[in-house]
């Protein structure tokens, strides 16, 4: 029988690579995910205005986005919960390191595997909010050796190398050419905090240096992907959903790791991702909908399989122009309002009303074998008062799409290693 993610008891075994035991346990946890923009984040930013976030926020996308310029025909790659506080464009995490444990924040990631956090001594690092994770005071931390098949996979790292006392240095590079260097290491990881978990001897980074788009309310990274380096290959997860609240100050989110997070019930819908590509979640859009009418994504009969990346890091939804056009051309048919201006020029096509109290026309996402109703808090963002805007983008040539977390909001979004599925179910996720 399947199991609601609100569920609070927690089974699942951890079976760490082949070089940690097999071990069990139960625990039971509820946790909450603050929005940064929320005064109880420990992040948040009162000099902020909503034109700082926004601007800020599709900055952030864009450069993640304009990064994956890889035509999709081309892409051939060989129990717990945590908080999860949203930062600019995306979602942070919390946890603890070492021993005695030492809170960090990790930018939660699906579309990437390391796990790392920025260590001393450090030669070149980002300011961020958290100390700086101290290796020589924790009892468990141990650099792992070159000989490490860590450390030998030329897949899962840029070029490591070994330092002078014969430990792995690894190189690790992001779409929007952010990289992290540093030491490889085991570590003990806790998650939760009423009932803590602790998972010893997981594989991180200890990162020395660290250049790029990070944020200073983000201690490292957490890897979300299905890379041998993420934390669910790790601890040998096969199950994640999260659900993410709408962008408002007062609301929580969610994410669950483990058997707790399998999505039921019969509004739940699934659609397969690509198995040879990691560690990203790549899945097929074959049209969008406007009430009715339908823009298909491709051709009807030559649709790319994986053509959309699923991304918990990607503010916006980011289309191929054709789609694009033809999307805003349907809902000019519809929305029967002046035509507004982002006054930052960040989003491209918008209306103005005299106020809020307005119903947008249902967006229907056609993936394969999952159709996915979007309401206008996924698919518009209100850039002033008076004005409100298509949170959809054209994206460059040579890039596929990208579903971004705001077309994700209010949805529990369910993640089955085993199965190869990404599924959907509608929620409130403000409760």
């Amino acid at each position: 029988m399947a199991i609601s993610p609100r569920s609070e008891s927690i089974w699942f075994a951890l079976i760490l690579l082949g070089i940690f035991d097999l071990f069990i346990f139960s625990e039971a946890t509820t946790l909450e995910l603050i929005h940064t923009d929320s005064p109880l984040s420990p992040f948040y930013d009162p000099s902020l205005t909503n034109s700082d976030r926004l601007r800020n926020a599709f900055q952030s996308s864009l450069n993640r986005v304009n990064s994956f310029r890889v035509p999709v025909a081309n892409l051939n790659h060989g129990n717990a919960q945590s908080p999860m506080i949203t930062d600019i464009g995306g979602y942070v995490m919390k946890y603890s390191i070492g021993t005695p444990p030492v809170e960090a924040f990790g930018f939660a990631d699906t579309g990437s595997d390391l796990i790392w956090t920025q260590c001393l001594p450090c030669k070149q690092c980002y300011n961020q909010t958290a100390p700086l994770f101290d290796p020589s005071n924790s009892k468990s931390y141990t650099n792992l050796p070159c000989n490490s098949s860590f450390c030998s996979s030329r897949y899962l790292l840029d070029s490591p190398e070994c330092d002078q006392n014969g430990s792995c240095v690894y190189h690790y590079s992001y779409f929007d050419r952010s990289h992290t260097a540093g030491n490889l290491a085991t570590e003990t990881l806790t998650i939760g905090e009423e009932n803590p978990i602790t998972f010893p001897n997981t594989v991180f980074g200890c990162a020395h240096d660290t250049t790029g788009k990070f944020k200073p309310a983000e201690s490292g990274l957490i890897g979300l992907g299905r890379g041998n380096l993420s934390l669910l290959s790790q601890l040998g997860i096969k199950k994640l959903s999260y659900c993410l609240a709408p962008n408002n100050r007062n609301y929580t989110s969610k994410i669950v790791f483990g058997e707790d997070a399998m999505l039921s019930g019969s509004d739940v819908v699934s659609t397969p991702f690509r198995v040879d590509y990691a560690p990203e979640y790549l899945i097929t859009l074959e049209g969008l909908s406007v009430e009715g009418d339908r823009i298909e994504f491709e051709s009807a009969n030559n649709v790319s399989e994986g053509n959309v990346a699923i991304d918990s890091g990607t503010t916006f939804t980011f289309l191929p122009p054709p789609i694009y056009d033809a999307l805003v051309a349907a809902l000019d048919m519809r929305i029967k309002a002046p035509k507004g201006s982002d006054p930052d020029g960040v989003l491209p096509h918008c209306y103005e009303f005299p106020d809020q109290n307005v119903s947008f026309p249902i967006i229907t996402a056609h993936f394969k074998g999952a159709d996915v109703k979007l309401m206008g808090i996924n698919t518009f963002y209100w850039v002033s008062e008076k004005v409100v805007c298509l949170s959809m983008v054209p994206a460059g040539e040579g890039i596929i799409g990208f579903f971004g977390n705001i077309a994700q909001s209010n949805f529990w979004i369910g993640y089955d290693l085993d199965a190869a599925t990404v599924s959907f179910k509608p929620a409130d996720c403000s409760l």
